[in-house]
């Protein structure tokens, strides 16, 4: 085993051949045995290293490390093959053979400043690797005394080949019977199990998660930190992602809840006395739960986008971890989408750009998303229905994450339509994604993915991202639900500007139809499926200390604000008892100032669709958005009526499309009042 003392600027060019040694022998191309405080730097090696026998270390620039703490090696270069007549790689790596029975001492081979450039093959029995972007980390030591303590900062540029990467793999029930028929993807590619439940899947070098399309018949079971187990981290072409479901019977119903922009940031922001997630935690989580428990067919949830809050230079990333593990805490799996805020932090000063892993901006500003809640396009399947999340954000810039636009990339593309492909069309499709698609057909592929899911039963669109509650009954030929904020009005209050409660959306799935559907909040008051509206005079004045908002329409003029209305519900009025009429959907007309003055009051227009009472509060009590038009939430649910008698007691009865009732007498007829169960925090 022979050593030397420092070396900078060596290079070997010449092959080193041992076809005979002592099995205690070392070899490397520029040093055998490095120790003691001698520096290594920028020496080059482009000669192969080649061992007929099994060595104690053969590597390409080091063959044995001493057991001391020592950094060197730094701008060094190994171009060259390693080959080896060992069994395994245990004492074989193209940077370094072996750390010489040690696991402790802190050994640092190159530096981030510094690395190590690598490019060849590793040779062992035989069977020869080439190493690329991908694959070179495996082969950089051998495989005995590796610890934290050990680190090679190294890089390869050597591209992965496209064709020669792949993942395979078995799915097959608990029992040990093959799951046939089933999608595997990595996002980019789908293959289908065959009979024996094994499939052969095509990888990039940007491929992140290895998945499949859940099967109706599995149980959706969860991770130990709360996400659904269907996905595995993908390390390196070749290797195997196994995956075991247990069986269950196929469900003829059950329940969705769409859960659409919880935009949380871990810290309380200005004028907060306590951080969005925590909120979400003490109040979402306690309230859909009490709901989950109170049903008797099963429960899944699905986030429609903005998890978290990154906005200019505030950074949520951090709080990602925060809301796997609240969402974790509800009692049903929740699949997750990705909405505009959820991206990898980018800023003027903190610039996105792409890398090994992220050839592309869009994939870069997805990885921190990812890699916290899981695969960003995806599928799973549950009864008749085959639910798809993908992103619909494309970002335009690498410094202004508001800079994006709707859509689908040529890659979601060809994606969606490899996963449909093993769908029958006569399972249910719903769409789920961040922005609308309503006025978006033209923006690129919306219109190919419409084309596509309408060829199934009964397609939706699910969506959020506005933060008001429409349904659009055609978009491209497809119905869109467009869902009501979580956070409501940014965590402001408990309400959003078109006065819903902080909530979600619940479905009832029943084979290809949805049989039922209704809004629901988590706020004392507003918890109740009964809640379902609110009534106001329109001859009141809302607001506060900052901006008052005169509604001008009279006392005889009913607004009635129904949480979940549209073109399908009907709403009746009663005067003292006796049926008087049916309201009138008002079409969505928005009225906004670009700024307010306190102490001033403002006429509404007669046609304004708005909830007055809702924004008043936000802009006029809150202060929010006094200079900007961003508080003036449009409005697509409220209905208007006008009494015969404005003295009558008054009770209105609205019934939905799916034959379901709800009733109020509560009418808000005082100026400026606002109830404690609609201000910040779960208030009694």
């Amino acid at each position: 085993m022979g050593g030397t003392g420092s070396l900078e600027n060596c290079t070997n060019n010449g092959r080193l051949y041992l076809k005979s040694a002592d099995s205690g022998s070392c070899v490397g191309g520029i040093n055998a045995f490095h120790s003691q405080d001698h520096p290594l730097y920028a020496c080059v090696n482009t000669g192969d290293v080649v061992s007929d026998i099994a060595l104690f270390g053969i590597g390409g620039l080091i063959g044995c490390h001493g057991g001391v703490n020592l950094t060197s090696s730094a701008a060094c270069k190994v171009l060259c093959d390693v080959i080896s007549g060992a069994k395994d790689y245990s004492s074989v790596g193209i940077v370094l053979g072996t750390y010489n029975n040690e696991t402790t001492k802190n050994v640092v081979l190159g530096t981030p400043e510094e690395p190590i450039e690598v490019k060849g093959h590793v040779s062992v029995a035989g069977a020869s690797v080439e190493l690329n972007k991908l694959n070179f980390n495996k082969y950089l030591s051998g495989t005995l005394y590796l610890s934290t303590t050990h680190i090679i900062h190294a890089y390869c540029d050597t591209e992965a080949p496209y064709g020669s990467l792949y993942a395979e793999g078995t799915v097959k029930y608990s029992d040990g019977t093959p799951a046939s028929g089933i999608s595997v993807s990595d996002g980019f590619s789908v293959a289908v199990t065959g009979s024996d439940g094994k499939y052969h899947l095509e990888t990039t070098p940007d491929s992140w998660y290895i998945y499949v399309s859940l099967p109706s018949d599995a149980v959706v079971k969860k991770k130990s930190d709360g996400r659904p187990d269907f996905f595995i981290p993908y390390e390196e072409s070749g290797s195997t992602y196994d995956f075991t479901f247990e069986r269950q019977a196929v469900e003829s119903q059950f329940l969705l809840f769409a859960l659409a922009d919880p935009q949380a940031h871990y810290k309380a922001r200005s004028g907060q006395n306590i951080a969005d997630t925590k909120r979400f935690l003490q109040e979402a989580v306690p309230g859909i739960n009490n709901h989950i428990s109170e049903q008797s067919l099963p429960c899944y949830g699905v986030t429609l986008g903005d998890i978290v809050y990154s906005e200019d230079s505030r950074n949520s990333n951090p709080g990602m971890a925060e809301m796997v593990s609240s969402c974790g805490q509800l009692d049903m799996p929740v699949f997750q989408t990705m909405g505009n805020h959820d991206y990898t932090f980018f800023y003027e000063t903190s610039p996105l750009s792409t890398d090994a892993k992220s050839s592309t901006l869009y994939l870069k500003a997805q990885r921190c998303f990812e890699e916290a809640f899981g695969p960003v396009n995806f599928s799973f399947n549950r009864g008749d229905v085959h639910v798809i999340c993908m992103r619909n954000i494309i970002y335009e810039s690498t410094t202004d994450a508001s800079d994006y636009v709707c859509g689908y990339t040529d890659d979601q593309w060809a994606w969606l339509q490899a996963d449909l492909a093993n769908v029958p069309k006569s399972k249910m499709v719903i769409l789920c994604g961040h922005i609308p698609l309503v006025g978006r057909t033209g923006n690129q592929h919306v219109s190919d993915v419409l084309s596509l899911i309408k060829q199934y039963k009964n397609p939706r669109i699910f969506s959020g991202h506005t933060h008001y509650k429409r349904y659009a009954d055609s978009v491209g030929g497809v119905p869109e639900h467009i869902h009501g904020a979580v956070c409501g009005q940014w965590w402001w209050s408990n309400i959003e500007g078109d006065g819903n409660p902080n909530g979600y959306t619940v479905y009832k799935l029943d084979g290809t139809t949805i049989k039922d559907e209704y809004t629901m909040g988590f706020n004392t008051h507003m918890d109740s499926r009964d809640y379902q509206m609110r009534i106001y005079r329109g001859s009141i004045t809302t607001g506060g200390s900052y901006a008052k908002f005169n509604w001008n329409r009279g006392e005889s003029r009913l607004m009635i604000n129904v949480f979940n209305g549209d073109s399908r519900w009907k709403v009746q009025v009663y005067e003292d008892g006796v049926l008087s009429g049916n309201a009138t959907l008002m079409s969505n007309s928005r009225q906004t100032w670009g700024a307010v003055t306190s102490g001033t009051t403002y006429t509404v227009n007669a046609n304004s669709s708005q909830d007055w009472w809702a924004i008043g509060y936000h802009i006029g009590v809150r202060g929010r958005g006094r200079s900007s038009t961003s508080y003036y939430t449009s409005m697509f649910h409220m209905f208007t009526y006008t009494l015969k008698n404005p003295d009558a007691q008054v009770r209105v009865v609205a019934t939905d499309g799916y034959g379901n009732s709800y009733s109020s007498t509560e009418v808000i007829s005082t100026d400026l009042w606002y109830p404690n169960y609609m201000k910040q925090g779960n208030v009694n």
